[in-house]
């Protein structure tokens, strides 16, 4: 999967101030959720220092009825004539940083553990080849023994 390091140039809260709307450098309107500026140490109404970085994704979700809603107060789904929900897709940030090499560092943390799990496996292998020549295994067992690994 591709991910994509985002410069989110400027923004504000919402009028509520649960929420942030960024904006990159085109212009595009990024959601930041409360939590992961809590997260970086950002409290709600704090003058922030741009840029911040994000890691961003599209999520899809139901516009609501403000009219009906369940037993619990909540809102419920829009509904379009066919029966089904009415959808809106918005870009918002997965992950949020306060540096660019932060979200580098973050961005590649995964490539890095998998190269760590590829070493740690050769490592092992070298182990047990050491191993299975020090008793004297056949190479053919030796083999079976490499493959099970």
């Amino acid at each position: 999967m591709s991910t994509n390091l985002t410069t989110v140039a400027s923004g504000n809260f919402s009028k509520t101030e649960a929420n942030f709307t960024g904006y990159d450098l085109l212009g595009n309107r990024i959601h930041i959720p409360m939590r992961q500026l809590e997260a970086a140490g950002i409290k709600k109404g704090d003058k922030i220092t741009f840029p911040l970085y994000c890691v961003t994704v599209e999520k899809e979700f139901n516009r609501l009825d403000p009219t009906k809603k369940d037993a619990d107060g909540n809102p419920l789904p829009l509904l379009k004539a066919d029966g089904t929900p009415d959808t809106f897709k918005r870009i918002q940030s997965g992950s949020l940083f306060l540096t660019k090499e932060a979200g580098i560092a973050a961005i590649n943390s995964d490539e890095i553990i998998a190269d760590e799990r590829r070493i740690a496996l050769i490592e092992s292998k070298v182990k047990l080849q050491a191993a299975a020549t020090a008793a004297n295994l056949s190479e053919p067992l030796m083999a079976d023994l490499l493959a099970l690994a």
